[in-house]
C-alpha cells in the first residue's frame, strides 16, 4: 500500500485489479457489472467503435456501501473538438453516442434507465466552454447497486488514463 500512495503522490495513475474491485462488491453488484460490461462491449463493437469501461469513484476508495458506481464510458468515436462550434456541442454529441451505446446496453442487460443529466453550461459563466456537467445516465437493475455511465470528452482510452488523479480499473476495452 505504501508504494500506492506513493504512486498517487507522483501523480501516476493508480490501476486497480479487477479482482481486488469484485472482491468489494456484492455477489449481485459484480453480476450486473459484468452483464453490462458484456453488453457494452457487444454493442461498441457493432457500432464500428472502440470503447472502454472505467470504474471509478468512491466504490475503489470509500467504505461500502455507495449511493452508485462510477462508470467512465470511453468511447472512441474519432470526433474531436475542433469539429464543433463548442466545448458544450462537443459534449453534447459524445453523449448522444453513449446514449445509444446504452440503449444498447438496456436492451441486452434488461437494466433501466433511472436518471438521465444531459451535458450543461455552468450558468454562473455564461461560457459554452465551461460545463457544469458533461452528462451521465445511471442504470438499475435489480436489487444491485445503481450504475452511473459518466460522459468522457477525452479522445481515447490511454489519454483518459494518463490524466486520472484516483484509483481507477478497467472494467472492459476493446
Amino acid at each position: 500500500m505504501a508504494d500506492a500512495i506513493a504512486e498517487e503522490e507522483r501523480g501516476v495513475p493508480i490501476s486497480v485489479e479487477k479482482t481486488t474491485l469484485f472482491e468489494r462488491l456484492t455477489q449481485e453488484d459484480r453480476a450486473n457489472l459484468e452483464e453490462i460490461a458484456a453488453a457494452f462491449k457487444t454493442t461498441v463493437e457493432k457500432k464500428g467503435l472502440r470503447g472502454a469501461l472505467i470504474v471509478v469513484g468512491g466504490i475503489l476508495e470509500k467504505p461500502l456501501p455507495r449511493k452508485d458506481i462510477d462508470v467512465r464510458a470511453i468511447l472512441e468515436t474519432g470526433q474531436k473538438r475542433e469539429n464543433y462550434e463548442s466545448y458544450l456541442g462537443f459534449a453534447k454529441g459524445k453523449f448522444a453516442i453513449m446514449r445509444e451505446v446504452i440503449n444498447g446496453i438496456v436492451q441486452a442487460s434488461g437494466a433501466i434507465v433511472s436518471e438521465v443529466i444531459e451535458p450543461t453550461m455552468d450558468e454562473e459563466h455564461q461560457n459554452t466552454a465551461i460545463l457544469k456537467h458533461e452528462g451521465s445516465i445511471t442504470l438499475s437493475r435489480g436489487n444491485g447497486t445503481p450504475i452511473e455511465f459518466m460522459n468522457t470528452t477525452g479522445t481515447s482510452l490511454n489519454e483518459h488514463i494518463a490524466g486520472e488523479g484516483r484509483p481507477f480499473c478497467i472494467l472492459v476495452s476493446n
